[in-house]
């Protein structure tokens, strides 16, 4: 009986550690999508006063 506790205990740890590192990697996939758009930088910050 404990050992049956164990493994279903061990099944249970992995599942949640495998859906919680999906997660971590889908958050941090769509991030970095914004990171890759660049944008039109304004003239006035282009623009250096002498």
């Amino acid at each position: 009986m404990v050992n049956l506790v164990r493994r279903i205990n061990r099944r249970l740890l992995s599942s949640l550690a495998s859906v919680l590192s999906l997660v971590a990697v889908v958050s941090v996939s769509t991030a970095s999508i914004l990171f890759v758009y660049k944008g039109e930088v304004p003239e006035e910050l282009l623009r250096k006063e002498e």
